[in-house]
């Protein structure tokens, strides 16, 4: 009988700290040396070892630090910029040309090696708790044996399917861990290989946006049985065939057929899926009631048939609809490689491990029976399968927890030990004095007063990799722009807060990202629990001075509803006075702006309208002139800026285009001239 480490013992025996108002731990301030490598030339077997050392050892006190270009992304410099900042104060000691050197080094530091099961993938995020708990790294059996870690646990040959390993976790091993935080993390990524040759098959040749053309196509791939390859296969992908509107091919169905046997049969989103999807390449499963899987823009899909020997006819039949192109090829066109990302956070807190997705009705009964044990408000970290965002906020909301998209995110354990080094405080505006005469309502010049906020703060990893780029950009600065950011780096990533704050311009202005401490979505969450998120988001945007403006979405899996009265006067109560405006998804008015009052006073609450490129936002600028404003009257618009599109120097270049009746406010002075226009005094 195996013996586990109970959470609480966890925290008493490592110099770990979970404060109760605090939405994470609080690790150990690092030393005045550490070890950095660049691991990218390493496996990704080796890398999970090396991370799940990193955590175990930075929960003593951060001392490791390690980056790599993940999996088909171009390395935008980040991590190494972050490492830059870092080394001003510390030593760092460059071990990228023996990275296994630091296994050496802390070798004493680890009880040994967890073992996972390379068939049953899923193992490896069961292994990566069991670490935690054991103060043990993660391995294979070969790596354990040469680099002689005795192995503690050895789950191979133990577990048939996913279900298995995450029932066996519920059981036996979750009982002993937090109930304040769980993750969510791919086993594996996966690899895109270039230069692959596609023979296409067919496409739309409209822009069908509207299913009209939904049906079963037939694609003949007998042709290929000629060029099959070593792994016998013939690879099928469905991609967008005009990537520019957003309305790629949609999939519901597949029938593959071999010599007129059914050689697969499935539903996108179900457990037949899962042995013939080779590359899921960004496309999602649509929400309730599943069937449908959908490749727009850049993303794909592939699946993999691999007919019997001999096998003289090969079919697929794809039911699908709207804009698809549809190619095949016998090469393989991706591999798996297994995913080392944030690995380092969940083995330093020994948090549960999951991989279930909520959009899968195979899945979903054992996701609801994890998530339903932990504590109300508590924090879940990572992301969730197929990117099915809206259904995965919906039920962690349902179940009182709340997002914090954290599946490419670095270096958590090291991060967390920066607050002292780093420290954070409220944003320190410069705004305009005050007018030497009063504004009244009849005396504000009637334009279109626009207010520019980036989107993604509620999003860690954005702010570690993208935002960290754009910022960087010089022509930030040069208009006012606002900047939503995710107040949980207080506990996280201080050093990224503190870098965004101290090298901000007066035309810089920090908005709480999407809900507040966490990303949710409202309406789902049970009303007691909810006060519990306000009033840990009350402390946290407090602290960091962003009360005054928050973003807030509401859906229900993937429909949007406006905020109901009672959540606007519940985040009002929270924020108390410091509140001037909320930016809300799907807000009833569209990009209109309306005013909500209660007990704690007015708010506006703002729609939001969307900037995604230099033109598409000089067209949607231009219809919002036409439509809205007739020069008799102010109009107040607050526009969200795609932050993985655009850039501030796009952002200025569209600002010069617009004609004289528009001018750019920061978000806080746009809400206050707003509130002014209708004679309602703050």
């Amino acid at each position: 009988m195996l013996v586990y480490i109970p959470d609480d013992a966890v925290f008493g025996s490592t110099a770990l700290n979970w404060p109760a108002d605090s939405a994470l731990p609080h690790f150990p301030d690092i030393g005045d040396a550490i070890d950095a490598a660049d691991i990218t030339a390493l496996t990704g077997e080796e890398r999970v070892l090396l991370t799940t050392l990193q955590g175990i050892v930075n929960r003593q006190q951060p001392r490791i630090y390690l980056h790599w270009n993940k999996t088909d992304e171009a390395n935008d410099g980040s991590n190494q910029a972050w490492l830059r900042d870092i080394a001003e104060y510390v030593h760092v000691d460059d071990c990228s040309g023996h990275p296994f050197g630091i296994l050496e080094r802390y070798r004493s530091e680890i009880a040994g090696a967890i073992v996972y099961d390379p068939d049953v993938v899923d193992t490896v995020n069961l292994a990566t708790t069991v670490a935690g708990l054991r103060g043990a790294v993660v391995a294979t059996a070969e790596l354990a044996y040469q680099h002689q870690l005795p192995i503690l646990e050895d789950f191979r040959g133990r577990f048939d399917n996913k279900y298995d390993v995450y029932n066996y976790a519920l059981e036996h091993i979750y009982p002993l861990l937090t109930k304040r935080a769980i993750t969510a993390l791919t086993p594996e990524e996966t690899r895109t290989i270039p230069s692959v040759p596609w023979s296409n098959l067919t496409s739309e040749k409209n822009r069908t946006v509207d299913a009209s053309n939904n049906a079963t196509y037939t694609v003949d791939l007998t042709p290929f049985l000629v060029q099959l390859q070593e792994d016998g296969t013939v690879y099928v992908r469905i991609k967008d065939a005009f990537e520019d509107d957003g309305h790629g091919a949609a999939v519901s169905h597949v029938l593959a057929l071999a010599d007129e046997e059914v050689l697969a049969d499935f539903t996108p989103g179900t457990a037949g899926e899962d042995p013939f999807l080779v590359d899921w390449g960004g496309s999602y499963l649509h929400d309730y009631p599943w069937g449908w899987r959908s490749a727009d823009g850049g993303a794909h899909i592939v699946y993999g048939f691999r007919p019997p020997n001999g096998t003289r006819s090969l079919t697929v039949n794809l039911t699908m609809a709207n804009q698809f192109d549809v190619a095949a090829t016998t090469t393989l066109p991706a591999v798996k490689v297994l995913n080392a990302v944030f690995r380092d956070y969940i083995t330093a807190i020994a948090a549960p491990c999951i991989w279930l997705d909520p959009n899968n009705p195979d899945e979903l009964p054992l996701l609801n029976r994890i998530l339903e044990s932990f504590d109300a408000n508590s924090a879940y970290l990572g992301w969730f399968p197929n990117g099915d965002e809206m259904s995965g906020v919906t039920r962690t909301a349902a179940n009182s927890m709340f997002v914090v998209a954290a599946d490419y995110f670095f270096n958590g354990s090291f991060m967390s030990g920066l607050r002292s080094l780093f420290s954070t405080t409220t944003q320190n505006r410069k705004l305009p004095p005050p007018p030497a005469i009063e504004i009244t309502k009849s005396s504000i010049p009637n334009k279109i007063y626009l207010s520019l906020t980036w989107t993604e703060g509620d999003n860690i990893q954005y702010m570690q990799h993208r935002m960290r780029v754009i910022w960087d950009d010089p022509a930030r600065g040069q208009i006012p722009m606002g900047w939503t950011v995710s107040p949980i780096l207080q506990d996280i990533a201080p050093n990224m807060l503190h870098y965004f704050q101290s090298s901000a311009t007066s035309n810089d202005t920090f908005v709480t990202g999407p809900d507040g401490v966490g990303y949710t979505f409202p309406s789902n969450w049970p009303e007691s629990d909810f006060e519990l998120f306000l009033d840990m988001t009350a402390r946290y945007t407090k602290s960091i001075g962003t009360a005054s403006n928050i973003w807030v979405y509401n859906r229900i899996n993937a429909t949007l509803y406006p905020l109901a009265n009672e959540t606007i006067e519940a985040y009002h109560r929270a924020l108390g006075p410091d509140l001037l405006g909320i930016s809300a998804d799907g807000h009833a008015s569209g990009y209109g702006i309306n005013v909500t009052s209660s007990d704690s006073g007015s708010v506006p609450v703002a729609g939001l309208a969307t900037i995604s490129s230099v033109k598409q936002g000089m067209e949607r600028l231009q219809n919002i002139s036409t439509q809205m404003y007739d020069g008799t009257k102010p109009v107040f618009v607050v526009c969200a800026l795609y932050a993985w599109d655009t850039t501030p120097g796009n952002i200025t270049q569209l600002v010069g285009q617009l004609g004289e009746e528009f001018e750019i406010l920061g978000p806080e002075e746009h809400f206050r001239l707003f509130m002014e226009a209708q004679g309602i005094a703050l």
